[in-house]
Formats: C-alpha cells, structure tokens, sequence
C-alpha cells in the first residue's frame, strides 16, 4: 500500500513494483513468508494446497460496517 501523499510516489510505485516480483517473492520465501505469487510456491508447498487465493478490492466496499460484523462472526470477536 502507498500512503496518499508519498513524498516520493514514483519510488514507491517501483518499490511495490519490486516487492511483487519472483525475486523478491522468492526472498520473501526463504524468510518464512508466504509468497503473494502464484507461480512461486510456499515452503513447505502444502501451505497453499487446496485453498482459493482471492484479491480484494477495498475501494469497491460499500457496507463497511456489514464487513467488520462479519469478521466479527467468523473470528468470534465482540
């Protein structure tokens, strides 16, 4: 994510440009992370096995409050 205001949006834009990239996703793997790409898969590769993978659009929310009820439910928090 990019602040609104980035004092410098074009060094951003390439740094988030880098982060997604095989080779950094590939670092991201070796530290333990779960990579965000497809085409690199997770150590251990089961991680990932069998779920669906889904890209949220928050800008297109329109019942936030609907939302947080939600993951209220699903994570049973009051």
């Amino acid at each position: 994510m990019m602040a609104a205001n980035a004092p410098h949006p074009n060094s951003a834009k390439r740094f988030i440009d880098f982060l997604l990239s095989s080779e950094a996703q590939v670092t991201m793997r070796k530290m333990k992370r779960i990579p965000l790409r497809k085409d690199v898969e997770p150590d251990p590769a089961r991680l990932l096995k069998g779920y669906k993978r889904v890209a949220l659009q928050p800008e297109g929310y329109t019942d936030v409050r609907g939302l947080v009820k939600l993951y209220g439910e699903i994570f049973d928090v009051h």
